[in-house]
């Protein structure tokens, strides 16, 4: 009964060292992580319809045409890997400050913050995150407007018009990432005061505090995640021009 009793309570301790070694493995992944580092690494869009085709994860079947030619038909594709690196990367930083946020809402030491400097940098991180969230929205503004709507044409359209298509995409690609760097270049030193106090708030043990601190460094990632999306949806269209070029067999 004894050894029962012992086991069990061996158990628990085990529990409750996973459980905590998951939590400081969480929290130490955020008091590492540099918004600077991912706003330098977002990625552009690629320079032509090409090029983003090409650097895709194609999955082809291969057929025989009535001259004998093997021909690869694209039945599907994935995103370049240094595009789905980048997704995966922005995900995983807002699991584990979603997961920080719920630990902490559960916290008993649920204190408000009464350090009056404390008080006064969330409060300029605040204005700044808010800041470099108004920026950013004035550039993604400049960048919906290009090339709304464009819809990529099927394989069963002719070639030159797929080419045509896809001859627009590139002007729009390289109208679009100009607008990018711009926006990167305005961003940065805002993004940099945001890591400067998000660095000093977030070692504060006090989990409103921390929480809140969470909440004001999610609005640049937030921004990161807009500027992902614009650059994977600019790349779905033109992934997927170069899919309907290959399969319409205008290169054979």
């Amino acid at each position: 009964m004894f050894k029962i009793k012992l086991i069990n309570q061996l158990n628990r301790v085990i529990f409750k060292l996973l459980i905590l070694g998951i939590f400081l493995t969480t929290d130490s992944a955020i008091a590492q992580f540099s918004i600077v580092k991912m706003l330098d690494q977002a990625p552009v869009i690629p320079i032509t319809f090409g090029t983003a085709f090409m650097n895709s994860k194609l999955i082809t079947t291969t057929e025989t045409l009535l001259d004998g030619r093997e021909f690869k038909r694209v039945k599907s594709w994935e995103p370049a890997y240094d595009l789905k690196k980048y997704s995966d990367l922005l995900d995983s930083y807002i699991s584990k400050i979603d997961a920080r946020a719920e630990s902490n809402s559960f916290s008993l030491s649920y204190n408000p913050v009464d350090d009056p400097e404390s008080k006064e940098y969330l409060k300029l991180m605040t204005k700044v995150s808010d800041s470099l969230t108004k920026v950013w929205k004035t550039y993604s503004k400049r960048i919906v407007v290009i090339c709304p709507d464009f819809m990529p044409l099927g394989d069963d359209y002719g070639c030159d018009e797929i080419s045509a298509s896809g001859q627009k995409l590139n002007y729009c690609a390289t109208q679009k990432n100009e607008i990018l760097v711009q926006a990167r270049n305005d961003l940065k030193p805002l993004f940099d005061l945001a890591q400067r106090y998000f660095n000093k708030l977030y070692p504060i043990d006090n989990p409103m505090l921390n929480n809140e601190v969470l909440n004001e460094i999610s609005k640049p990632i937030q921004v990161l995640q807009e500027w992902n999306f614009e650059v994977n949806a600019a790349n779905s269209i033109m992934v997927e021009t170069g899919v309907s070029l290959n399969n319409a067999l205008c290169g054979k």
